[in-house]
């Protein structure tokens, strides 16, 4: 099955944003800033609403929050509740697997109890939501990119690897 961009990028679209974030990782010396755009232009290419990249703190119990999209501000991520990771970020850093939930409101699998209450008071439906691990150079998970509420459905692995690539730098 072929991927097709988001109607608001094209093939060009999509270079300009990897060749813009090469260079960023280059040239800029604040770490917010720069996962700040990385984020950005990961909500970009995708067309989803929200995503955030997160942090595995030094225990490995938590994911901390780095970068946040505009649906506001989220707190530490707890990996494990009840003894099992029970929501996409923490099961994707624990398990070091990329997540694809093409439909919360499907899907039984995971508690999305606040999506849904932050859907009803919006007035909105969450759809997609896709997790990668972050990974370092040796491949130990360090992190999580998360985007969520994709009009155009999910990603292929690759193209989000490729965001997240970058974020793990």
């Amino acid at each position: 099955m072929r991927y097709e961009l988001p109607l608001s990028l094209d093939a060009a679209a999509t270079v300009d944003l990897f060749v813009e974030l090469s260079a960023a990782l280059s040239g800029e010396r604040s770490l917010p800033s720069l996962l700040g755009r990385i984020l950005s232009a990961a909500l970009r290419l995708t067309g989803a609403r929200d995503g955030r990249i997160y942090a595995l703190d030094v225990t490995k119990q938590n994911l901390l929050p780095l970068a946040q999209g505009p649906d506001g501000q989220a707190g530490p991520v707890a990996i494990y509740l009840g003894g099992a990771p029970n929501l996409t970020n923490p099961y994707s850093a624990a398990m070091g697997r990329i997540l694809k939930v093409p439909d919360i409101y499907a899907y039984s699998g995971f508690d999305f109890a606040d999506d849904h209450a932050r859907d009803r008071r919006r007035g909105s439906r969450t759809g997609a939501v896709m997790a990668m691990p972050l990974r370092d150079h040796e491949g130990v998970t360090v992190g999580v990119l998360q985007v969520a509420d994709m009009p155009d459905g999910l990603l292929p692995d690759r193209l989000l690897s490729a965001f997240a690539s970058q974020a793990a730098v």
